[in-house]
């Protein structure tokens, strides 16, 4: 578990991501009909349970990691329920797998 939140820090250059500051925020957005906010629409789509442990307001990622222990692609959510663009986190696999096999 990353109880330092290591993760979280590394993807938003040292501290955690906070696209929403908190709770009253969080409403605001949900509350407003009218919101052109990427967020609103990303939580209004979810059709399944949602998982409410734990810290909520803090962004997450993707990063594929090569063989040299580098990071050969990352994402960082902008909006809380960004997700990362399938067929580049395909690619960025496929890559670091071809990189692995060449280093062998």
């Amino acid at each position: 578990m990353d109880s330092d939140l290591a993760f979280y820090k590394a993807l938003g250059g040292g501290k955690e991501h906070k696209p929403c500051s908190g709770l009253m925020a969080l409403v605001s957005i949900m509350a407003n009909p009218f919101s052109k906010s990427r967020m609103r629409a990303n939580l209004m789509a979810v059709k399944s349970a949602q998982n409410t442990t734990g810290e909520g307001y803090i962004a997450g990622g993707v990063y594929v990691i090569g063989p040299d222990g580098k990071a050969t692609y990352s994402f960082s959510e902008e909006e809380l329920g960004d997700k990362a663009p399938i067929p580049d986190v395909i690619a960025a696999v496929h890559a670091a797998a071809a990189a692995a096999k060449t280093a062998e």
